[in-house]
Formats: C-alpha cells, sequence, structure tokens
C-alpha cells in the first residue's frame, strides 16, 4: 500500500483542537492517541465530535476501551486500533472507514 497525505502534527490536545476548529472542513481524517499528556483522550474525541461529527478519527491505544467508552466506537466515523500496530495497519483503519462511509479516496485533497 502505498498512500501519501499531507499531515499535521498537533502536539498536545489544545493545539489539537485549535487546528480542528480551523480547518476540520477540510481534514480527510484524524489519528489520535487516547493517551494523552494531560489525561485522557476521551474528551478530546467528544468535544472534535460536537465540531464536526462526520471527520473520521482513528483511535489509537494500548489499552481496550473501558465499557463506558465503547459507544463513542459505535459509528462508521471512529476506529479503535489497539497498539501494537503496523503502519499498514493504520493505513487499513483509515480504508475502513472510507468504506463506511461510501467516500472513494481519503488521501485525495478536500477543497
Amino acid at each position: 500500500m502505498d498512500e501519501s497525505a499531507d499531515t499535521l502534527a498537533a502536539g498536545g490536545s489544545e493545539r489539537a483542537i485549535e487546528l480542528f476548529r480551523e480547518r476540520h472542513a477540510t481534514l480527510a481524517a484524524v489519528v489520535m492517541d487516547r493517551s494523552l499528556r494531560k489525561g485522557s483522550g476521551w474528551p478530546v474525541l467528544r468535544l472534535l465530535r460536537s465540531i464536526n461529527a462526520e471527520v473520521p478519527v482513528v483511535v489509537i491505544s494500548g489499552s481496550t476501551p473501558a465499557p463506558d467508552e465503547e459507544p463513542i466506537f459505535n459509528d462508521a466515523f471512529t476506529y479503535f486500533l489497539p497498539k501494537p500496530f503496523k503502519p499498514a495497519e493504520v493505513l487499513g483503519a483509515l480504508h475502513t472507514l472510507r468504506s463506511a462511509r461510501g467516500i472513494r479516496n481519503l488521501f485525495e485533497p478536500k477543497g
């Protein structure tokens, strides 16, 4: 699988939220870790969803979601990818989200 895309790195939850607010309409997808320096990624994911619920998000984590966290994955826009994983598995998760949403190519620039 040879895919390329422009990427943005946030470096922290505050910057990630700021970038998402500014660019959610043109983002093809988000890949984020469940564990953040300043706490859990779940509140961040919920906030991203409140801004734009249709941007595909791959959440990576070394632990499985708790039962109260599982409902967040009951949509066609969120994919949970457990660690460890291979880079091709991230692309596979993105393609799974694309297929579920009927998108022809996640890697084509939007807008």
